[in-house]
């Protein structure tokens, strides 16, 4: 079986577990945003993405390293073993400071509690959703996110409706409960796949030794979620900052459904691809890893220009309706920006896992702080008086300044592997 049919396998494994998912949170955007209202719904959507932040911060490294060493582990039950061990020390380690840190914002104790509890346990399942793509139970995923994503809308609901409980405390309580089943799902399909194996001597060398690869290539992109995170979040802040709540809500909504349902696509690309990619880079296939790399992105690139079509002929209206949002030419136009802003960073992603192969993860970290400065230079020159569509487009040059970036040292990559 070829690289790209193994791909194309598990690409449609990977996109059945993000279909019904992505259809609750279709469902879930605007019910939530009719519950909470506007404000409310902007205010949970950039703590949400600030614990995700702060996910990407303490343990996005780990998740990298995972899927990168994986296959050149000769002792996998001891990968796994040791993984966890990393994990649950970090964890440890990270979780009062992080308490301490939503406690000096927002000044409640129940909140900085119930964030770090959902921010510790959708590390936690970050890290096992690596390992099932390292062992290639991307069926099991189907399972695993359906209990995640059914749980989280109905704890959310009926805490909402019947509880009385403050917003935000229903909703990270929710968050908690539905990735914390998933969580402990996937650690036994892993632990599952992965039967006993012998052990080195010296386990603590063996610690020692996973610990500081992961740290060497992994720190780098830890710091690189921090910053990718801020790219797609600083238009929201600015927005709310110099325009409104409300325009920030209803930009905020459409950024969710508009983008996730992008992702219901894209995503399942990256799960299915950087597996495959690392096991063939190991194996010396670099031939058929630049060909799969190629083909992503030329049906990147045609999907692309098709759902733009197709957004701005009908769906436009279809959103806008969906979503209770003005339908604004304003917000239209803002809508478009999103859809090409959203694609050309994810074409930019399939392009780097070419240099993270190589473990370019520090020149990663560089290119995407460049990138960021530009988009955060555009918003500081626009100030206080920009127009609405500033802040799309910041997005969306920033991403493309991102992707030009990857592919011009990605050229001699390119030739390299033939």
């Amino acid at each position: 079986m070829s690289l790209f049919e193994r791909f194309r396998q598990h690409y449609l494994h990977y996109l059945i577990s993000i279909i019904i998912p992505a259809l609750i949170t279709a469902f879930s955007i605007p019910l939530f945003k009719r519950i909470l209202g506007s404000a409310d719904y902007g205010q949970f959507a950039i703590l949400f993405n600030g614990m995700l932040l702060g996910t990407a911060t303490i343990t996005g490294w780990i998740t990298q390293s995972v899927i990168r060493f994986f296959p050149a582990s000769q002792n996998r039950p001891l990968f796994f073993r040791n993984t966890m061990r990393l994990t649950l020390r970090t964890l440890l380690w990270t979780a009062l400071p992080s308490g301490i840190f939503v406690y000096s914002m927002y000044a409640d104790g129940i909140l900085s509690i119930l964030v770090t509890a959902a921010l510790c346990i959708t590390s936690f399942q970050f890290i096992l959703v690596s390992l099932a793509q390292s062992v290639f139970i991307s069926r099991k995923s189907i399972f695993s996110e359906l209990i995640r994503s059914v749980t989280y809308l109905s704890v959310a609901l009926l805490c909402l409706q019947f509880t009385g409980i403050q917003y935000l405390y229903s909703l990270f309580f929710s968050i908690t409960v539905s990735y914390g089943l998933s969580a402990w799902y996937l650690y036994r399909q892993v632990k599952t796949q992965l039967h006993s194996g012998e052990h080195p001597t010296d386990l603590k060398e063996a610690f020692s030794q996973l610990s500081r690869q992961f740290i060497q290539y992994g720190m780098p992109l830890s710091l690189w979620f921090i910053c990718a995170y801020l790219l797609t979040l600083a238009d929201k802040l600015f927005i709310r900052h110099w325009l409104s709540s409300e325009i920030q809500g209803n930009y905020q909504a459409m950024f969710d459904l508009i983008a996730r349902t992008i992702t219901l696509v894209i995503s399942p690309v990256i799960l299915a691809m950087y597996p495959l990619l690392t096991n063939a880079y190991e194996k010396g296939e670099q031939t058929a890893i630049r060909k799969l790399l190629r083909t992503i992105l030329m049906l990147e690139a045609a999907f692309m220009l098709l759902t733009m079509a197709g957004y701005w002929l009908i769906g436009a209206g279809w959103l806008f309706a969906l979503i209770h949002t003005p339908p604004l030419p304003e917000y239209k136009m803002a809508g478009l920006l999103i859809i090409a802003g959203t694609f050309i960073w994810q074409m930019a992603i399939v392009v780097q896992k070419g240099h993270e192969l190589r473990f370019r993860s520090l020149w990663l970290l560089f290119l995407l702080v460049i990138a960021l400065c530009i988009q955060l230079l555009i918003y500081g020159l626009s100030g206080r008086n920009a127009n609405l569509l500033v802040y799309p487009a910041g997005y969306l040059i920033a991403s493309f300044a991102y992707l030009l970036m990857l592919l011009l040292p990605g050229r001699r990559w390119y030739r390299e592997t033939t």
